[in-house]
């Protein structure tokens, strides 16, 4: 092994040759063409695996044939050891074949000792080529550094950002295209990354088309074609508008900068600091900081809140309505009459909700009523039945059968508090010895069993679907009586049981995104009668076969024993509790203006059946053509064949959502229909959701309850028969 030079500032060069004439042929060829190189020379492969494997090599020249080692071997440790240095094969026999299979191996280049004036630009160029290659992968490795960087940034930030592609026909700018979103700017518009992707920004956010910038009212387009065009960035405030006739708007703080044919856009939602002053606002930002850290502590009783605005609202706008078309028209019986039964069956509804809120609050404060009475079977047989042919109308509008057996009793049952102690005697041979020891008779707050009974099979029918069975049955158990709950519903998993009877905790809904549809209830029902069957010192059990398999709710009453059953029949007697109520309603002093809509195409998407009659009837009182569905899926097939001047959405459905139906609407083509005016009719009426109502496509956002003009006269604003 020989070395040539000593200059650590030189070219690291590493001579793979046997003979030492043809060796200081090339370091003089090289020397002489100004390449100043620190040459090695070797001629086995063991120095030169030695060589390679412990010093800094920057290029390598091999000979094709030595007497125990080649160049094509060379090659092949080259690219196991140091591949990125760069290998010239310099041979004096080296046919096309061979070269060809030499590069194919990884050499750089190759040269043939008769030609050896090609060699100094053939390692000028190795080295170049070496230096392009680290100076692109130092690039590389910076840009993916720097892109980690960015989408580290972007996603923790707290501001939504969006960066848009232009969008060109012919060269001319036509559209903005979604290329990134962060996580806030999903959250903010109320979409999913994959569904806004590749998508034209207007077509993502239909809002934006009507969007105004500044004093002048431009369009958003020409500000950001500005911006692209001449590259100043943008600092202005945006003013979403609902519709030309609605003052709703949401305003908004929008930054754009260029970034070569992309804008990053970013913005802050400025609607509440443009209403209030600024003493207001401060007051506004320390309660939502308060909020956000309630929020972060108490998810379920957030959930719970908003759940409960959900229930209150709904039967409170029917009342509304109906209140308001029995007003306006007096005279029609028709209507006062299902009037009087929506009414009270709304008023009900109300009276349990707000009943159970307050069992709540009675409950946690240890206030809870318990006046237990001494019940006997066959009445709490009686008890049983009577929640059933309650339930039995609500079961029968989703055709569900429900079915009640109690299992019977001896003729002269054991216990009864009518026997006396010789007939009890005498029948002794006729009973199982297990009966003769059981008493029939219970202690029991027969209000408080009542809303056990009514909470547990609201429950089967809410969960059961469509012609499914729910089987109640009543027994004698060994110290007990049992009353079970049989449903073909969703069913439990196994992991949600444990949860079952926690307060505020839900059965999570796994089939749609929206956490405030109605029939996931409040989540108190279970926690209240799991703490009542505590207080009769009994138990609620359930049981279930897993998802979609049913579920079973058994309760557990402790009978008293045969002693105990006359000294408490003395002291107390048992009555039943019935509940009376008048309804009487106001009549109009009014004249419907039949006309008002006449000719005008209403599509009301609403699940609530009660209230889609409701505004049907409104509507129709004033001369409108009303269609009436009551799912997204019905409304879009309905919206294709009706043809409507006008939709009026509920923003909770049960296989979708509103904000979902409106940009599918409203991503058609004009001809389609997709330049509709819309309603969001909903319970949600926080200032948030008005936001994601008007961002989604909505003209105006509506809050439940909605009285009779009031919303004639915004489908009379938005038709512009006003």
């Amino acid at each position: 092994m020989n070395r040539v030079s000593n200059d650590s500032n030189q070219l690291r060069c590493l001579l793979l040759e046997d003979s030492t004439t043809d060796a200081e042929l090339i370091v003089a060829i090289l020397t002489n063409a100004q390449v100043s190189c620190d040459f090695t020379r070797v001629e086995t492969e063991s120095e030169f695996r030695s060589i390679i494997g412990s010093e800094r090599i920057d290029l390598i020249l091999a000979d094709y044939s030595l007497p125990t080692f080649d160049g094509l071997s060379a090659i092949r440790i080259i690219q196991d050891i140091c591949p990125d240095v760069p290998c010239i094969l310099v041979s004096g026999i080296l046919g096309e074949e061979r070269a060809v299979e030499a590069l194919k191996a990884g050499a750089t280049d190759y040269i043939v000792k008769q030609r050896l004036e090609l060699l100094a630009p053939a390692v000028e160029r190795a080295i170049r080529e070496k230096q392009e290659k680290q100076a692109l992968r130092l690039a590389t490795l910076e840009r993916e550094e720097s892109e980690k960087s960015f989408y580290t940034l972007t996603e923790t930030m707290t501001d939504p950002l969006a960066v848009v592609v232009a969008q060109r026909d012919e060269g001319v700018v036509k559209d903005f295209v979604i290329r990134y979103l962060n996580k806030a700017a999903c959250s903010y518009l109320s979409l999913h990354v994959e569904e806004a992707i590749s998508k034209s920004i207007y077509a993502a956010v239909p809002a934006f088309k009507r969007a105004g910038v500044g004093d002048s009212g431009n369009s958003l387009f020409s500000k950001l074609f500005g911006v692209l065009v001449s590259g100043r960035p943008l600092a202005q405030e945006i003013v979403l508008q609902g519709h030309e006739s609605i003052t709703q708007q949401v305003v908004i703080d929008l930054r754009a900068a260029k970034l070569k044919d992309s804008l990053v856009l970013t913005w802050r939602d400025m609607t509440e600091r443009y209403q209030l002053d600024e003493q207001r606002q401060q007051l506004l930002a320390d309660a939502d900081a308060a909020r956000n850290e309630a929020e972060q502590a108490n998810r379920f009783k957030d959930d719970f809140l908003a759940t409960v605005s959900h229930e209150l609202r709904s039967p409170l706008s029917v009342i509304r309505g109906w209140v308001a078309l029995v007003e306006s028209q007096p005279e029609e019986m028709g209507i006062v009459q299902s009037a009087f039964k929506v009414i009270e069956k709304n008023t009900v509804v109300l009276e349990n909700l707000i009943e159970d809120l307050l069992d709540v609050s009675r409950i946690m404060e240890g206030k809870l009523s318990f006046t237990p009475e001494l019940l006997s079977y066959d009445q709490l047989e009686q008890i049983v039945a009577q929640a059933v042919d309650a339930i039995n109308i609500v079961a029968s509008s989703k055709q569900l059968h429900i079915s009640f057996q109690a299992q019977p009793l001896p003729t002269q049952a054991v216990g009864s508090i009518l026997s006396e102690e010789k007939s009890i005697e005498s029948n002794t041979d006729k009973l199982p010895p297990q009966v003769y020891a059981l008493s029939t008779h219970i202690m029991a707050d027969v209000v408080r069993l009542q809303q056990v009974i009514r909470n547990l099979l609201s429950n089967a029918v809410k969960f059961t679907p469509a012609n499914g069975q729910v089987e109640v049955c009543l027994k004698v158990e060994e110290s007990a009586i049992s009353i079970s709950i049989k449903d073909t519903g969703r069913g439990l998993k196994e992991t949600e049981i444990p949860h079952l009877f926690k307060r505020f905790w839900q059965v999570p809904d796994t089939s749609a995104e929206n956490k405030y549809r109605r029939e996931k209830g409040l989540g108190i029902g279970l926690s209240i009668s799991h703490y009542i069957m505590e207080l009769h010192q009994g138990s609620i059990q359930v049981a279930s076969g897993g998802s979609g398999k049913g579920s079973t709710f058994t309760i557990q009453l402790p009978t008293l024993s045969c002693e105990l059953v006359p000294v408490l029949a003395s002291k107390d007697a048992v009555g039943s509790q019935i509940d009376s109520r008048n309804i009487g309603s106001r009549r109009a002093s009014g004249e419907i203006e039949d006309s008002l809509l006449r000719g005008i195409k209403v599509l009301v998407i609403e699940d609530y059946p009660d209230a889609l009659e409701m505004y049907k009837l409104m509507l129709e009182a004033y001369g409108a053509e009303v269609r009436g569905v009551a799912s997204a899926e019905r409304g879009l097939a309905t919206f294709e064949t009706f043809k409507p001047d006008i939709l009026v959405v509920d923003i909770i459905l049960p296989d979708s959502d509103g904000y979902a139906l409106i940009r599918n609407i409203r991503a058609r083509r004009a001809h389609q229909g997709s330049d509709v005016p819309a309603i969001a009719l909903t319970a949600l009426a926080e200032h948030q959701y008005r936001t994601k109502a008007l961002l989604a496509g909505f003209q105006v956002h509506v809050p439940k309850p909605i009285g009779l003009q009031e919303i004639v006269d915004v489908v009379a604003q938005l038709t512009k028969r006003r």
